[in-house]
């Protein structure tokens, strides 16, 4: 699935969710196997993407690859639960798109990185060993 092949948005945010979710139902397999029991669940700003991983087949899409369709069943079964994100709450905008310093701030919040100002004192000291 080259992004050369894609042909609308809502093609690339479905394989955007193919893919996330693809990992999250595997790390959530995988925490099973240490008897952490989790409900993987999705969220994404993408509304053309979530319709058509929310539905059976291919729809009206013309180029939609037939192997990514399972993520469909997935969501039916209820294996994966896709929600509604708004992109001003989005933390993955913070790298895709440019936002102003309160919004940077507060995704970075979300993240739990902060921002401190000042040199660190082992940058100063390596510095200085060089």
């Amino acid at each position: 699935m080259c992004s050369s092949d894609l042909t609308s948005s809502g093609e690339s945010e479905f394989y955007g969710i193919f893919k996330a979710g693809s990992r999250l139902i595997g790390m959530c397999g995988i925490a099973d196997d240490f008897g952490i029991t989790r409900n993987p669940i999705l969220r994404a700003d993408a509304s053309a993407g979530i319709g058509m991983a929310s539905r059976k087949g291919v729809g009206k899409v013309r180029h939609l690859h037939t192997q990514a369709l399972w993520i469909q069943q997935c969501v039916a079964e209820k294996r994966l639960s896709l929600l509604k994100e708004k992109g001003e709450h989005n933390v993955a905008d913070l790298p895709t798109k440019h936002v102003d310093n309160a919004t940077m701030l507060k995704h970075l919040n979300a993240m739990n990185i902060h921002v401190v100002s000042g040199s660190s004192k082992l940058a100063i000291a390596v510095a200085r060993d060089a």
